[in-house]
């Protein structure tokens, strides 16, 4: 069974940012991983929010992940093309209530051959005989997670894009506990603050459900408060309006209410105008994903707590 380790060390009793810069080994199954202690230019992330429906605590989703690799569980993203999440690491920093300050999660892709190769040359088909479990054309990429503010981020440019991320870790965290996580693409927050402070809002449809613990307004509290004592998996609203009389939104209203809960958990689509003689724009927030522009970081700690800082 694979377990999270811790896998950095402190170059002093203080856990401070001052880390050696030192060769990392770890193991998995019968395979050992070398890994350098990392410098990440500055660059693009993408942002996952997970929830658990039920004890929404750092511990409950670190143990839920580390579990998924033994579960042996791959993702089929179209025919033939898999996902899966091979090895979590722990680092040893901890947090004030004993979690580990992120995850490491390493992911590969990759597809099984069909059919035949060809030689054109001979004009002769070459079938493909392999083992039933040995694929083709593997890629890898690591992702990280921040138990303290229950968000994945991955790297824009890794060769496993975040939508296709929210798929494998919504399929394997519910084959770990059953109908219990909710996994979704964190939005665009300025994306979200157009619709709520549109001169008119004609129509919004919107699928969300309730929050991680964590600030909000009062409005957006209650209908979280009530979404959770529900107990539903989540909710579709669907609110319509006109020109003439548009639908209300602005501070604490229903309308930023669901706006703001959709930005973390689920999706809203809105046709509004901007301003007073603007055409009606349809605003759709699954197709404006949030993406972080972090500055250069020298080590995976830095990185983690410039992460935080943007949800803090």
């Amino acid at each position: 069974m694979i377990c999270c380790t811790s896998i950095l060390k402190a170059s002093s009793t203080s856990r401070n940012l001052d880390l050696d810069l030192k060769t990392i080994t770890f193991a998995s199954h019968s395979k050992t991983y070398h890994m350098t202690e990392k410098k990440f230019r500055k660059g693009k992330w993408s942002v996952i929010n997970i929830k658990a429906r039920h004890n929404q605590h750092p511990a409950h989703y670190v143990d839920a992940i580390c579990k998924i690799p033994s579960t042996k569980h791959a993702y089929e993203d179209t025919k033939g093309k898999y996902v899966e999440l091979v090895h979590v690491e722990a680092s040893e920093w901890k947090e004030a209530d004993e979690a580990p300050v992120y995850l490491i999660l390493k992911i590969i892709k990759y597809e099984r051959i069909e059919g035949a190769f060809y030689d054109r040359d001979s004009e002769t088909d070459y079938p493909v005989k392999l083992p039933p479990n040995v694929f083709e054309n593997k890629q890898e990429a690591e992702a990280y997670f921040i138990p303290s503010i229950h968000k994945l981020v991955i790297k824009s440019s890794e060769c496993i894009k975040s939508s296709l991320l929210v798929k494998m870790l919504t399929e394997c965290l519910n084959t770990v506990e059953k109908e219990e996580f909710d996994v979704d693409t964190v939005k665009d927050h300025d994306t979200i603050e157009r619709i709520i402070n549109a001169h008119h809002i004609l129509s919004i449809e919107a699928d969300i459900s309730y929050s991680n613990p964590g600030n909000s307004d009062e409005f957006q509290a209650l209908l979280d408060t009530k979404l959770k004592e529900s107990d539903a998996k989540n909710a579709k609203v669907s609110l319509e309006g006109s020109e003439q009389h548009p639908l209300q939104g602005g501070e604490n209203s229903l309308i930023e209410a669901i706006a703001q809960l959709s930005e973390e958990n689920g999706t809203i689509k809105a046709k509004i105008k901007e301003k007073a003689n603007s055409h009606m724009t349809i605003i759709n927030t699954s197709k404006h994903p949030r993406v972080l522009e972090i500055e250069k970081s020298n080590s995976l700690l830095e990185l983690v707590n410039r992460v935080k800082s943007f949800f803090l």
